[in-house]
């Protein structure tokens, strides 16, 4: 029957020995998820992209084909991580307030965590209410992984989108004072290790990497800290240089030009900042670090008709003939 959907979900899950039900908590019902598996179904693109995150795989390489409704709600999504990306928070609040509609097959909790983050950011961002921010994030945590934040992380199964956002949930708590800055310190720390643990591919433990690093490394904390913070940092280097990622690079190399103890190592991070920032101001992107920036997708998206209409022709079939071969 050749490579499906169904046999990669299979494979890389009992590689990672979780269940079905681990995998797919909050997302689908075990039941659903096992119609998956065999073959009988397939996710819609948004929740094969959770379920490939849970298994610390990077989706990059394949390709998932969609319908014009699906097509319209995640060029809305690209278009929201484009405005943050440019910290065009008025008109990110704009678009927002479209009336858009959900395309019905695709998972309701997944599109209602993305609605939450978006209303999240606005409150931070442009109504400078972190308070009504973090409670958002929290919201936007309860659709899909409510159980990170009561139970210990390594007992969780949750994805590269899940962590970032409890991420910045445990930034927001801190600021408001809900939780003291050791403890939320602490907990990035056990966000760094669950990723090193259970992802696989280093485009998912860059992302995480990159953004949790920066925040350890910009709070306030002991001296004799920072060995630590730089050693956390470097690893996030790595894996920035060996994926040939950007992701928060420049904030990375930032700080280690100024952090390091040795006086040439410094002098390489400044060169790689300095290029890195002109590269950025060559293109009109802000350089300063922005830990608003989530849920960058690597699927490959064809539209379900050009995909349909390429094939015909290229068979060179009438659609009345093509029509006749499926029916």
């Amino acid at each position: 029957m050749g490579i499906t959907v169904g046999s990669i979900l299979y494979e890389l899950r009992k590689k990672t020995k979780r269940t079905q039900r681990q995998l797919c908590e909050n997302l689908c019902a075990p039941s659903v998820y096992s119609l998956y598996e065999n073959n009988d179904s397939e996710p819609d693109v948004l929740l094969l992209t959770y379920l490939f995150e849970r298994l610390g795989r990077c989706q990059e390489g394949i390709t998932a084909y969609i319908t014009k409704e699906e097509a319209k709600y995640l060029n809305w999504r690209r278009n929201c991580v484009h405005l943050i990306q440019k910290e065009d928070y008025k008109e990110l609040e704009r678009i927002s307030q479209v009336n858009l509609r959900l395309p019905q097959n695709m998972n309701p909790s997944i599109c209602r965590q993305y609605e939450l983050y978006i209303k999240a950011v606005i409150q931070e961002e442009v109504y400078h209410n972190k308070v009504s921010a973090k409670d958002l994030y929290e919201q936007a945590i309860g659709c899909t992984c409510s159980s990170i934040l009561y139970e210990e992380l390594n007992e969780c199964c949750v994805g590269k989108s899940e962590l970032e956002l409890y991420a910045i949930y445990l930034k927001l708590a801190m600021q408001t004072g809900d939780l003291p800055s050791e403890k939320v310190v602490s907990k990035w720390y056990n966000i760094l290790e669950y990723t090193k643990k259970h992802f696989v591919d280093d485009k998912e433990k860059m992302e995480v990497y990159a953004l949790v690093a920066c925040m350890i490394a910009k709070t306030d904390a002991p001296r004799n800290t920072w060995k630590r913070k730089n050693r956390i940092l470097l690893e996030t280097a790595g894996l920035l240089k060996c994926g040939n990622g950007l992701f928060h690079a420049v904030e990375v190399f930032r700080i280690l030009s100024h952090s390091l103890e040795d006086a040439e190592e410094r002098s390489i991070y400044q060169e790689l900042y300095d290029a890195l920032s002109w590269m950025y101001e060559e293109f009109d992107y802000p350089t300063e670090f922005n830990y608003h920036v989530l849920f960058i997708n690597h699927f490959m998206y064809a539209m379900v008709n050009e995909y349909l209409l390429e094939g015909r022709i290229t068979s060179g079939f009438t659609q009345e003939e093509a029509s006749i071969m499926v029916s």
